[in-house]
């Protein structure tokens, strides 16, 4: 016997998920080009290399809210006949591209943190430089705490990765702070400004290995975890006539964990009754939550090993 059944509920509609996640990266957008522009400017009216260059960086936030607001549009398209599963996947390239970002922003605060040092382009600047440095972060990091939100309630990786760059400008405006501060009374401790730019970026690394890591998984399709595997095969066991569970394989699939298994009945039951276990089954992964986005079942017969 040879039965599957197949389904995609999903916790969001298409127009839902567009509408939220282009709610949320607008206003990042809009924050960020204030915090640019008034970045860019005390830096140079202060008189300060450090905060001028986290101006700049704030500039790198933009290109990843730029991608959020092109890529919703195309993760949540409907299946269609060249892509029967949709288009969820798209999501994590664009998680792969903000981690990139990252990776760059790291590098470049590392390399101006040395061209600092070695050029000796240290100088004291003007209390508008901290001021400004101190308004990033306190903007920042408030503005990361509510994308992390939004990502939460829309279950969208995008927007995860979308929040720690917010947490990642807030974090690069720390050596900006110290060393416009430092330069203030003494242009001598320009040396804090390398030591800040390189331990900032190292954080600026370690959040873009959090966010592309389960991006690459995904897109090699590496299984859920053991937990989940386990809540799985449970779910399924506990469903009237199934004997047993085998052959269960699991990826990611956008948002959600794609299922298939085999699970076997007694082969003397009719089609109509191997039908119904399987449609049972398929709900009881389905009320696990809304991570369990596509169910496959295929039917084998069992034999009691006593008759």
């Amino acid at each position: 016997m040879h039965l599957k059944i197949s389904s995609s509920p999903s916790p969001f509609n298409r127009e839902t998920q567009i509408r939220g996640v282009t709610f949320v990266t607008l206003i990042g957008l809009a924050v960020n080009v204030i915090l640019s522009i008034f970045k860019i400017a005390a830096g140079i009216l202060g008189n300060s290399y450090a905060v001028l260059a986290d101006g700049f960086h704030s500039i790198s936030d933009l290109l990843t809210d730029i991608a959020l607001l092109v890529g919703v549009r195309f993760w949540t398209a409907a299946p269609d006949e060249s892509h029967p599963y949709g288009h969820a996947r798209i999501e994590y390239l664009v998680s792969l591209i903000i981690a990139a970002v990252l990776i760059f922003t790291a590098g470049g605060l590392v390399w101006g943190g040395i061209s600092n040092y070695v050029h000796d382009r240290a100088a004291p600047t003007e209390k508008i430089a901290v001021i400004a440095a101190f308004a990033s972060i306190a903007v920042k990091e408030a503005l990361y705490h509510w994308t992390r939100r939004q990502g939460r309630k829309y279950n969208s990786p995008a927007l995860f990765a979308n929040a720690w760059h917010h947490r990642s400008d807030a974090l690069s405006s720390i050596p900006a702070v110290a060393a416009a501060g430092l330069a203030m009374y003494s242009p001598q401790l320009k040396i804090a400004d390398l030591v800040g730019a390189i331990v900032i970026a190292v954080f600026i690394a370690w959040a873009a290995w959090k966010i592309s890591l389960p991006a690459i998984n995904a897109l090699i399709d590496c299984s859920a975890g053991r937990d989940t595997r386990a809540r799985i095969y449970g779910a399924a066991m506990r469903i009237n006539g199934v004997r047993d569970v085998h052959a269960m394989r699991t990826r990611f699939l956008g948002q959600g964990v794609d299922v298939s298994m085999h699970i076997m009945v007694d082969a003397d039951i009719t089609v109509e009754q191997g039908h119904t276990i399987a449609h049972r089954v398929e709900d009881a992964l389905h009320a696990l939550g809304p991570e369990i986005s596509h169910v496959i079942i295929h039917i084998e017969p069992w034999f009691n090993p006593g008759e």
